[in-house]
C-alpha cells in the first residue's frame, strides 16, 4: 500500500524531534566553534599579538630601566677593588726606614737618605756618627754614636747620625743633622712608617745627653735643646 504525505508534514515531525528532551537530561543542540576567542591573559591588557610580557624591571646601580632595557647612565658602578689597584701609590716597608712606591719602585721618605741629603746640603766636610739599631748594634756601638753626635754638635761641625728605636707596630726613628754656614744649624728629623707626616723636622738650638739615662740598644739619651716648630719633610702623596 503507497502512503503520500506532505514534504511540509516531514518538516514538522523533525522539529518536534529536536524539541524532545535527551533522556540524560541534557540538549542534543550543538554548537560548532570554528575557531576559539578568549580575553586578554591577565597582565597583557593593551598588548598586541606579537607583544610579549615582561616581568618586573630591577634596577642596577649605574643603569636607568627603559622599557624593559637597561641602559648605561654613565653613572659608576660601586666596585670594591683590592688595595694597591686603584693607581694610586701604596708604600711596602722593606725595613728601618726603607719604604718604595709600588707603582714605580722608587725609595720613598728614606730617613738615613733624607738626613744624609740635609747634612750635606750645604758642601764641606761631614762627620758621619753612623747609623745604629737595636737589632744589630750593641751597647758600646750605641754609646760611640751618641758620643760623636755630642762632640760634633759642640764643635758646631757638620755631622750626620741616625738612630733606630723600638716601634710597638711600626719602624720608628730619629735622624740628627749639624750644618755649618755662617752659623751653625741644627735639626732633629722624626720618622714613623705609618705616621703622618711619614718625616718631620725641627730645629734645635744645641744637642745634650739626658741626665741620668744609660745609653744602651735603643735608647741614645740624645735630647733636641730648646726645639722649634716642626714641619713635614717627606709623606706619601
Amino acid at each position: 500500500m503507497h502512503f503520500a504525505y506532505s514534504s511540509r508534514t516531514s518538516v514538522l515531525a523533525l522539529a518536534l524531534a529536536a524539541c524532545v528532551p535527551d533522556p540524560k537530561g541534557g540538549d542534543t543542540d550543538t554548537t560548532t566553534t570554528t575557531g576559539s576567542t578568549s580575553g586578554p591573559a591577565p597582565g597583557t591588557d593593551g598588548m598586541s599579538s606579537t607583544d610579549s610580557p615582561t616581568g618586573p624591571t630591577t634596577e642596577v646601580p649605574g643603569t636607568t630601566a627603559t622599557d624593559g632595557v637597561s641602559t648605561t647612565t654613565g653613572e659608576p658602578l660601586t666596585t670594591t677593588i683590592d688595595p694597591g689597584s686603584t693607581g694610586e701609590p701604596s708604600t711596602t716597608t722593606l725595613g728601618p726606614g726603607t719604604t718604595t712606591d709600588s707603582t714605580t719602585g722608587a725609595l720613598v721618605c728614606d730617613l738615613v737618605q733624607l738626613t744624609t741629603e740635609r747634612a750635606h746640603q750645604l758642601g764641606g766636610a761631614v762627620q758621619d756618627c753612623g747609623v745604629v739599631d737595636p737589632w744589630n748594634n750593641n751597647t758600646a756601638e750605641w754609646q760611640a754614636a751618641s758620643d760623636c753626635a755630642l762632640a760634633a754638635a759642640a764643635a758646631e761641625q757638620q755631622f750626620q747620625l741616625v738612630i733606630w728605636l723600638q716601634g710597638v707596630d711600626s719602624s720608628v726613628g730619629r735622624g740628627y743633622a749639624g750644618t755649618a754656614a755662617r752659623s751653625f744649624a741644627l735639626e732633629e728629623l722624626h720618622f714613623d712608617s705609618l705616621g703622618s707626616p711619614i718625616v718631620s723636622s725641627r730645629p734645635c738650638a744645641g744637642l745634650a745627653a739626658v741626665d741620668d739615662c744609660a745609653v744602651a740598644p735603643g735608647e741614645a739619651c740624645l735630647v733636641c735643646v730648646a726645639p722649634g716648630l716642626p714641619g713635614t719633610v717627606c709623606d706619601v702623596p
